[in-house]
């Protein structure tokens, strides 16, 4: 595993790399205490995760963590600070983990060996992030969808939780603005045509399900975030922090029943 570790306190980023070379004595850990030294290491390194302080003199953590993941999607940003109160926006951006000074060993241990079950199963399949933003990578990269409606319609079926839906369900949460037409029904229809196309391609196609014209995923075929959520496993259960598929209306209902379970545990 490749790691940096940025804060603007050398006895901080030492301590950190410490204890990471002691649990992955052969993997790559490196540290820097300004944000413009980190981005140049983090060009070459490619880190698997970052451990970003949020305050710090020339950047703050989450504009570092920003462009860290536009140039490396793949990377986990695991934010480090002593203030509470950035938590909220350090979730805005998706981040894996939000630890709180003063950090323990057993905190690093525990976020090092969940991302790197995660990274393990990227390798081998899908991997969906529903908290925050909806994001779809496969082999640790970004997965390309023909259209941005191809990617709704992929976000919605996995919304739906492995239930298989009717071409008239997914019309009205899709097109909400929309009376049910042939012409709808045929743009539904080019949609689910390009992300059987997609998932193809990448040798994923079972990951669709298709019986008596209704559609719906395999939730075995893939790793999702908000699935092992539900489940309850660990630490999933932990990463939920109040954001789920921002950028989909339709999200909102399922967003609601996460927060009332959030709260209700």
């Amino acid at each position: 595993m490749k790691t940096i570790t940025v804060d603007d306190r050398q006895l901080v980023v030492n301590s950190i790399t410490r204890i990471l070379r002691r649990i992955d004595p052969e993997g790559t850990h490196l540290g820097e205490i300004s944000a413009s030294g980190a981005l140049a290491v983090c060009r070459e390194l490619k880190p698997d995760i970052a451990f970003l302080d949020i305050e710090m003199p020339d950047m703050t953590g989450i504009e570092l963590a920003e462009h860290i993941t536009k140039e490396n999607p793949a990377t986990h940003i695991v934010f480090i600070t002593g203030h509470q109160q950035y938590a909220l926006n350090a979730f805005q951006i998706h981040a894996s983990g939000y630890l709180m000074k003063p950090v323990l060993d057993e905190d690093i241990e525990e976020i090092v060996s969940y991302l790197s079950t995660v990274n393990k199963r990227v390798d081998k399949s899908i991997n969906v992030h529903c908290f925050g933003t909806f994001e779809v990578y496969y082999n640790g990269k970004p997965l390309k969808f023909a259209r941005t409606r191809t990617k709704e319609l992929f976000a919605f079926l996995i919304d739906r939780n492995g239930a298989m839906c009717s071409i008239d369900m997914i019309c009205g949460n899709l097109y909400p603005d929309k009376p049910l037409s042939t012409s709808v029904k045929s743009s539904l229809r080019n949609l689910i045509f390009d992300l059987k196309t997609t998932l193809y391609e990448i040798g994923c196609e079972d990951v669709l399900l298709r019986n008596r014209g209704m559609i719906g995923i395999d939730r075995d075929k893939l790793s999702c975030d908000y699935f092992s959520y539900l489940k309850g496993e660990e630490p999933d259960k932990n990463q939920f922090k109040g954001e789920y598929m921002t950028q989909y209306a339709f999200a909102e209902e399922t967003r609601a029943n996460l927060v009332h379970k959030y709260f209700s545990e």
